[in-house]
């Protein structure tokens, strides 16, 4: 960077002028020094303010030694310009890089509190992964094993985040879209199950180790409550959508995401919010068979969904 007409490189004459130090810690040697309107003030890059519209307190930190053409012309100090080698050159640009890596390791990107515990997790994991490794495996396959799971505890389980981001995933979490914190969208998406659409297509058509099971997803009897964390059977919920043109002819991925997965409530539950309704038969059923150990309301036989609140 140029000095403009108003700023000098600090030489040890214009050091001297001004009372700054060219040793130590408040090493001023090789900085530039702007014009000031006022002595609380730092002064800044000329091209910074213009740029931001305001005092950065910002100086470059790569100081050079001052030869002929960074010695300010105001300087009457001869012994302020030395003959500098290349070597001396690159010394002084190794030493001020390794200064500022320093700073924004040490001070910058420095690991929160609650990274102990997560450190303290990693190394038990590496141990115990040191003990398992040392019989039957060669050092290629040893290797491969540390460099996987080093990547997985480093970059997957190890991620430690700070307060402004933990309240940001708090405040926007959605249970039905992880990346809803991290990521603004703006086009459609769904969370596609393809896996489990393999693996029943592998089940079907190859002779695989799975049970083949062609029947409605099993029905909870009518004193036990719905539990809370089900998953969602998508692949059975595709197999019996129905005869409809609407979905009929949809693949698993346009049904996925045009259609939500929800359990209707026999009639007779209080969230049932007249989901559903009795057949002819369901509801003399019920009434008459409720208190039989073996009493099974079976969907489109005993009830029905009630077309004219639920879309179907």
């Amino acid at each position: 960077m140029n000095p403009t007409n108003n700023d000098c490189w600090v030489c040890p004459g214009i050091a001297q002028e001004h009372g700054l130090r060219v040793s130590g810690r408040r090493n001023a040697l090789g900085s530039i020094l702007p014009r000031r309107n006022c002595k609380w003030i730092n002064g800044t890059a000329p091209a910074f303010t213009v740029a931001f519209g305001f005092n950065t307190d910002i100086s470059p930190n790569d100081r050079l030694p001052i030869i002929k053409e960074t010695h300010e012309a105001s300087c009457i100090r001869s012994s302020c310009v030395k003959d500098i080698s290349q070597g001396e050159i690159a010394r002084v640009e190794s030493r001020a890089q390794l200064d500022t890596d320093g700073y924004f390791a040490g001070y910058m990107v420095k690991a929160q509190p609650v990274g102990n515990y997560e450190l303290r997790k990693c190394l038990n994991g590496m141990s115990v992964l040191r003990d398992r490794i040392k019989v039957a495996m060669t050092p290629g396959d040893q290797t491969r094993v540390v460099v996987g799971r080093m990547a997985i505890d480093l970059e997957l389980k190890g991620i430690l985040r700070g307060a402004p981001e933990m309240f940001n995933l708090s405040v926007h979490m959605r249970e039905e879209d992880s990346l809803f914190q991290e990521c603004i969208r703006t086009f459609m998406e769904v969370s596609f199950p393809g896996m489990a659409f393999l693996n029943k297509l592998e089940s079907e058509t190859k002779d695989v180790n799975m049970e083949i099971v062609r029947a409605v997803p099993k029905i909870r009897g009518p004193r036990s409550r719905p539990r809370k964390q089900t998953s969602v059977p998508y692949v059975e919920a595709y197999g019996y959508r129905g005869q409809s043109p609407e979905v009929l002819y949809l693949s698993p991925y346009e049904f996925s995401m045009l259609y939500h997965i929800k359990r209707v409530p026999e009639p007779f539950r209080k969230y049932c919010n007249s989901w559903s309704e009795w057949t002819d038969k369901g509801e003399k059923y019920y009434n008459d068979s409720r208190h039989s150990n073996d009493f099974m309301l079976i969907p489109g036989e005993h009830y029905k969904v009630n077309a004219d609140v639920v879309e179907v």
